[in-house]
C-alpha cells in the first residue's frame, strides 16, 4: 500500500538479496495458464493475493548449467496479504517504490528488464 507505485519484492533464499515472486508452470495447479501461475507464486512465495492488470511478457535469459529459460512477468494490484503463507519462515516481503525496486535488482538483467516495462506501460 501507500502513495504511488510499489513493487512487491521477495529475499532469495540462497542469497542476502531481492527478487520478484516467479516459479515453475504447474500443470494441475495452473490448468496451463501462467497468470494463473504468477498469482499462486505469489501467494507461496509472499503471502499477498494479487490480481493481474497488465501482462509484462516474456523475457529470456540463461540459467547456471547454459540452458535458455522463458520467463513471463505480470503486474498485480494487491487485494491483500496473509498474515502467515507457505514460505514466510524462508522469505522476506517488502513493498518498496518503483525506483528502488530498480536498484535492489539491477544485477538481475531480467528483472530490470520487466520493471522498466512496469513503468513503461503505466501498469497502475
Amino acid at each position: 500500500g501507500g502513495a504511488g507505485l510499489e513493487v512487491l519484492l521477495v529475499s532469495r533464499r540462497t542469497k542476502p538479496s531481492y527478487t520478484l515472486p516467479a516459479g515453475k508452470l504447474e500443470a494441475a495447479a495452473d490448468a496451463g495458464q501462467f497468470d494463473r501461475c504468477a498469482t499462486r507464486e505469489t501467494l507461496e512465495e509472499a503471502g499477498v493475493h494479487g490480481e493481474v492488470i497488465c501482462d509484462l511478457g516474456f523475457y529470456t535469459d540463461f540459467s547456471k548449467d547454459g540452458v535458455t529459460r522463458h520467463t513471463r512477468f505480470f503486474a498485480m494490484a494487491s487485494v491483500g496479504e496473509a498474515a502467515s503463507w507457505d514460505e514466510a519462515a524462508q522469505r522476506e516481503r517488502r513493498w518498496v517504490p518503483l525506483a528502488e525496486a530498480q536498484r535492489l535488482v539491477a544485477s538481475n538483467p531480467i528483472l530490470e528488464q520487466a520493471l522498466c516495462e512496469v513503468e513503461r506501460r503505466a501498469c497502475q
